[in-house]
């Protein structure tokens, strides 16, 4: 079924179950009703934080039964689409006001403020069952066939907000299906104080690991001050963790990129990861572990080719949307634009992924026009003020970073400028990386930041 198809019937069944019982449906039985309706069979439907015995044995029985009560028909995961569509049809055809708001005006009359007024706000990553994920093919594809592949690693790099994390939340939930047990550590929830010192960090890692797989922490009885820390480290994985389990374990390492400033710590840490991607070759435990590492920026830290964890695996660089995603994002949003309203979107902010969204949004949710929203998009009034103005804070606190910015705002051509800030300002997503040049991101940067460097002199 199509997926705004499936939207549809989801905000239906809401509506429904509201007008009668005075109580939306809750965003887990909403996201367990979407993916029921994408065809997804009830033991593979997962939502983070329920187990799927709780989704089996509880909530889902009881979301078919208040649709049973809702519609007077016989609801469950065979006939749930079934019974939606037919209650839409009679919601079209009957009780929607006169004889000429009857049929297809009347269902898109009924249907669309419904949905506007449930989409997903812009911002942070997508939900498992969201419906405003849009694949990239062949990159969900090919990262799918390598998970499953022993000793795989999965190297996804992209500027924020591009949907690194997304794609990393979509790989470890393939892993599940697979079988697999799998753990998501974003770097950015350590305290900073863990980075300073290798033994710290490590211990901080196995220990993250271990509650999350829901073991008990063994630090005490298998940390050997006369091994060393990443001797321990991998003794910790492969006789404990891995052994224990019995079964691969797919580790995702989220925002690596913060580890990078502490270049001793990175150095021993991504050293280890690949001696153990290399252990896989050879062992039969090491086999079971999978890598899915996740960074924001280029690997500016020195590290050996031989030592690199970044120079092996399935590398995967997540571009920006193409005017056909743009425009299935926008149907997604109960919107339809023309091609010539994709590509004026698409001259301000290029295929930005959250850029788009937030455009989409406020059109679909707040009525707002295309026309509107360009006018205003590069001032502090307009629907990205709050972005640009964090862009603008980040480079009034790092000068040299900003008179770089500005040498490549001044120009339309490819620009060369130190290494180091280039890296910084691509992993922040105001550069696009073109070799040794670089190129600023889209129109709306550019605009935006020419006022206000030209402000500034003034």
């Amino acid at each position: 079924m199509d997926r705004v198809e499936v939207l549809k019937l989801v905000e239906l069944a809401d509506n429904s179950i509201a007008q009668k019982t005075g109580e939306p449906l809750s965003d887990v039985q909403k996201n367990i009703l979407r993916q029921a309706l994408l065809g997804e069979k009830l033991k593979d439907i997962q939502v983070a934080g329920y187990s799927s015995n709780t989704i089996q044995r509880e909530i889902a029985p009881k979301l078919w039964k208040l649709l049973s009560d809702v519609t007077e028909k016989k609801v469950s995961i065979k006939t749930v689409r079934l019974v939606l569509e037919e209650l839409r049809g009679n919601r079209a055809v009957g009780g929607r006001g006169t004889e000429g708001q009857k049929g297809r005006g009347a269902e898109q009359n009924y249907q669309l403020p419904i949905i506007n007024s449930h989409l997903e706000l812009p911002g942070g990553s997508l939900d498992l069952a969201s419906e405003f994920y849009i694949d990239r093919p062949p990159i969900e594809e090919r990262a799918y066939e390598e998970i499953a592949k022993p000793g795989s690693l999965i190297r996804i790099k992209a500027p924020k907000q591009m949907g690194k994390t997304s794609l990393m939340t979509r790989l470890l939930q393939q892993a599940e299906r697979l079988g697999y047990r799998s753990v998501a550590l974003d770097f950015e929830l350590a305290d900073r104080e863990v980075f300073w010192d290798l033994n710290q960090f490590l211990q901080w890692f196995c220990a993250t690991v271990t509650d999350d797989l829901e073991l008990p922490i063994q630090l005490d009885s298998r940390w050997s001050e006369f091994l060393g820390s990443k001797k321990n480290c991998t003794n910790y994985f492969e006789k404990y963790l891995l052994a224990e389990i019995a079964t691969p374990l797919v580790l995702g390492l989220d925002a690596v990129d913060r580890i990078f400033p502490q270049e001793k710590v990175a150095d021993d840490f991504f050293g280890l990861l690949r001696a153990w991607h290399e252990k896989s070759k050879q062992s039969d435990i090491w086999k079971n572990f999978r890598l899915v590492i996740v960074h924001g920026t280029e690997v500016y830290i020195p590290l050996s080719k031989d030592l690199s964890p970044f120079n092996v695996g399935l590398p995967i660089e997540l571009p920006e949307f193409n005017s056909a995603q743009v425009q299935d994002l926008a149907r997604r949003h109960g919107l339809d634009l023309t091609e010539t309203q994709v590509k004026q979107l698409m001259a301000m902010v290029g295929g930005h992924p959250h850029l788009v969204r937030v455009a989409l949004y406020k059109m679909a949710r707040e009525n707002m026009s295309l026309d509107g929203i360009l006018k205003e998009a590069p001032t502090d009034t307009g629907i990205y003020g709050e972005h640009l103005r964090s862009h603008l804070w980040h480079l009034e606190r790092n000068p040299e970073f900003a008179e770089c910015f500005k040498q490549v705002v001044a120009t339309n051509k490819p620009l060369q400028i130190k290494s180091a800030i280039a890296y910084k300002l691509n992993s922040i997503g105001l550069l696009h990386l073109q070799g040794n040049q670089v190129t600023i991101r889209n129109d709306l940067y550019r605009q935006y930041f020419r006022d206000r460097f030209l402000d500034s002199q003034k």
